[in-house]
């Protein structure tokens, strides 16, 4: 791929293969990477070993090469969880078999086996068995560590074997949740621009241009996304793993996270599940964009006088009761302990947030023009999604208004990085805002 040899020298991943067949290839790629001329040890589970694993295994055999399989069993039924936990078995087998990581299977496997390798200090290979989520070439690994949901330092594969005809054997339901993890990269975007506006956080032009250059493009014609053959289908992978490169070039995961993602964090901590099905991150994030687009929508409908400075500043929480709604949220006490240093280091005194406002305020119609030109409408957002098969409505994922109410509340405060709930929370509208919200 052109991205890898013009950036050379920014990322991490330094091979990708992206081609029908590369999958025998895998030996090559082995070769070049295993410095060390360690055995190889194969990490999946009992549907990836099938669907991409044993011929991992067969083609390094072929070659000469000492491999094996460690296999990640689910408990009762569930899929891999994204616990750390898991990283600290993984490591001890890398370490007692002094072995070399290929991982083969889809995002929790591989942020897993990502965490796992950065703390035994040996590079690794992906092999993605699904279009399911933009983390293969990002930087750190989302996991949960003591109960929160955080993006946990590592570096990217070193090499990344993507076989379309792989790729196209997975689950249209993984498909679909890859299609909404990317289309999130328009809310996301507008998170970040509307950060950058506020003084907040710069936009990276490297970063920037590599995920919302051709995301537009990416994403049209979603309803072709299942379809092998189709531009869209070529896109969707071609998106993700540009959102990942991005990632790596930024070393954050800013570039393709925003407020939908700090939604999706809240539930994945309380595990959603579906008539006992685990929700994937991609349809939580899809619902989480809807949501987003939605508080957005109303937001950037405010005249620039709409935002009173004197209102907000009277109405304004103490940092005392602040401290106190963090904790009635998060009454388990060291979660609670990581959230409230959270909270506090983006807690700004009176005249920040006044500077703040004003910048908002010059911000409005240039943040409405690009919600327009990129979003268009909730009813857009809801309509591209639903063509792509994604849950667009609380009643899709189960979740009443009540625990919609909350979950927005904790996803404000989970998290240092600026979104339009931080706006929301600091104008005081986001319990406004909320109460409003019809999904």
């Amino acid at each position: 791929m052109q991205i890898l040899s013009s950036l050379k020298d920014q990322l991490i991943t330094k091979i990708f293969l992206d081609e029908a067949g590369c999958i025998e290839q895998i030996q090559q790629v082995v070769d070049q990477v295993n410095i060390q001329k360690r055995p190889v040890l194969i990490i999946c589970d009992h549907n990836t070993k099938k669907v991409a694993g044993d011929r991992v295994l067969s083609a390094l055999a072929k070659a000469g090469m000492d491999a094996s399989f460690m296999i990640l069993e689910p408990t009762l039924g569930d899929p891999i969880p994204a616990d750390y936990k898991i990283v600290k078995k993984i490591g001890q087998a890398l370490l007692s078999k002094d072995a070399f990581p290929v991982a083969v299977g889809a995002g929790t496997i591989n942020d897993l086996v990502k965490r796992a390798a950065f703390e035994v200090d040996i590079p690794y290979i992906c092999v993605p068995t699904a279009s399911s989520i933009d983390g293969y070439c990002s930087s750190g690994a989302s996991l949960i560590k003591n109960s929160l949901k955080t993006t946990l330092e590592c570096p990217p594969p070193v090499a990344v074997v993507a076989d379309p005809l792989i790729l196209q054997t997975a689950p249209q339901c993984m498909t679909a949740s890859g299609y909404g993890d990317l289309f999130a990269k328009l809310a996301s975007g507008i998170d970040w621009k509307l950060a950058d506006y506020l003084g907040v956080e710069s936009i990276h032009p490297v970063a920037w241009s590599l995920v919302q250059d051709d995301l537009v493009a990416w994403l049209q014609n979603p309803e072709q996304v299942f379809n092998p053959d189709s531009e869209t289908f070529y896109n969707l992978f071609k998106g993700l793993s540009f959102s990942g490169f991005a990632m790596q070039v930024y070393k954050d995961s800013r570039p393709a996270s925003g407020a939908e993602h700090m939604i999706s964090h809240i539930w994945e901590m309380e595990h959603l599940s579906v008539d006992g099905v685990h929700v994937s991150h991609g349809f939580k994030v899809a619902l989480g964009t809807v949501i987003i687009s939605s508080l957005m929508e109303k937001l950037f409908s405010y005249a620039p006088e709409d935002i009173d400075t004197e209102a907000i500043l009277a109405s304004r929480q103490t940092w005392e009761q602040r401290e106190a709604d963090i904790k009635e949220m998060f009454p388990d006490e060291p979660l609670q302990n990581s959230i409230l240093k959270i909270s506090h280091s983006k807690w700004v005194e009176d005249d920040v947030l006044v500077k703040r406002l004003e910048l908002l305020r010059s911000a409005l119609p240039d943040l409405q023009v690009m919600f327009k030109d990129r979003l268009h409408s909730t009813a857009y957002v809801v309509e591209q999604l639903e063509k792509a098969r994604c849950p667009v409505a609380l009643k899709d994922l189960g979740i009443t208004e009540e625990r919609l109410k909350t979950t927005l509340v904790k996803a404000q405060m989970i998290r240092k990085r600026y979104t339009v709930l931080d706006v929301l929370y600091e104008t005081g509208l986001l319990h406004k805002f909320i109460g409003e919200l019809s999904l």
